[in-house]
């Protein structure tokens, strides 16, 4: 006996299998259990990013002014021409590299704080149909207000359509998911100001009946059988 797939509505998150695939039949009734096993595995947790250290980038400030002051000094009377202008150029150099470490350079980008997103449900355990709302706070490291959009993930595959975070706040309204397990995640795509990050994930349960197809074989002939299964 097998669970087809193809065409088969099944409640979301779940695997099948028999405990006795193969069942002798000798002109009476033969039993096998039926197992639903939670297929979905957790998502990443919260994910954050930092900008470059704030004393990195002093210290090689510091040392492009005294590279520069010792060009402007000529390191004394007898000193050529050319070590000065090297001197001069060697700090205005390093003093354009802390520049661009102090506005975040690099996969950071220019200015950007980072942030922590947590995502919280109305209720973890509803009945098909029930409305459910998934909000979300994204908090930045900083006194960056976010401005991004948040993007739903349910077991890993995007879910509806992202949308803005007002004060760092946002909420999902949904009335359709489907029977079964679900993972979700929510993704702060970030803005010119916060860098994003990744809720930890939370696990919604959706309750109810879903119809389930069972094929068997006996003396090379296939029957299917339509059973109610129910998630609760």
């Amino acid at each position: 006996m097998t669970c087809p797939t193809a065409g088969t509505l099944a409640p979301a998150g779940y695997t099948y299998s028999f405990a006795q695939a193969n069942v002798p039949v000798s002109g009476g009734q033969a039993t096998t259990q039926l197992n639903l096993t939670v297929s979905t595995s957790t998502a990443a947790g919260a994910t954050t990013a930092a900008q470059a250290s704030p004393g990195s980038v002093a210290l090689g400030a510091g040392f492009a002014a005294a590279i520069v002051l010792l060009g402007l000094a000529g390191i004394g009377p007898s000193s050529s021409k050319g070590l000065r202008n090297f001197l001069l150029g060697g700090g205005f150099l390093a003093g354009m590299v802390s520049a661009v470490l102090g506005c975040g350079g690099g996969s950071t980008g220019p200015g950007q704080v980072a942030t922590t997103t947590t995502l919280s449900s109305s209720g973890l355990k509803v009945g098909f149909g029930t409305p459910v709302t998934f909000s979300v706070l994204v908090v930045p490291q900083g006194s960056a207000t976010p401005t991004g959009n948040v993007q739903l993930l349910d077991n890993g595959t995007t879910y509806g359509n992202p949308s803005r975070v007002n004060a760092g706040v946002v909420s999902f309204l949904t009335t359709n998911l489907p029977v079964g397990v679900h993972v979700i995640t929510a993704q702060y795509l970030g803005d010119a100001s916060t860098l994003g990050s990744t809720s930890s994930p939370i696990t919604q349960l959706i309750t109810g009946s879903v119809p389930l197809q069972i094929t068997g074989t006996s003396n090379g002939i296939a029957e299917t059988a339509d059973f109610n299964v129910s998630v609760n």
